[in-house]
């Protein structure tokens, strides 16, 4: 599957749920910040800004994240599975006064 389709609507909750997974997985393997940013070729600042979610994903770089962390294909379709509940509930709580917190 091309990694477009994961990144079709890069909401803030796609880019929470994803950038604590490759958190996760970078701290599991035991691969420093600086270690990924220089085999990414992006400086520390960027590679900071796609672990904190405050960064878009190019496509290229994530194609490369997903491959020098071993993510699969699982993992992100649960990622997009869950940022959809949480955005859907985000969107549930503006409309509806009722809506439980």
């Amino acid at each position: 599957m091309r990694m477009s389709v994961y990144l079709q609507d890069q909401n803030r909750h796609v880019r929470f749920y994803l950038s604590m997974h490759l958190r996760q997985k970078r701290e599991s393997l035991g691969i420093s910040k600086e270690d990924l940013a220089q085999q990414l070729r992006v400086n520390i600042g960027t590679y900071s800004k796609i672990e904190t979610g405050r960064l878009r994903f190019n496509e290229s770089v994530f194609e490369e994240l997903v491959h020098l962390l071993q993510i699969n294909e699982e993992d992100l379709l649960e990622i997009c599975r869950i940022s959809n509940i949480a955005y859907a509930n985000e969107i549930a709580k503006e409309l509806s006064p009722n809506y439980p917190a």
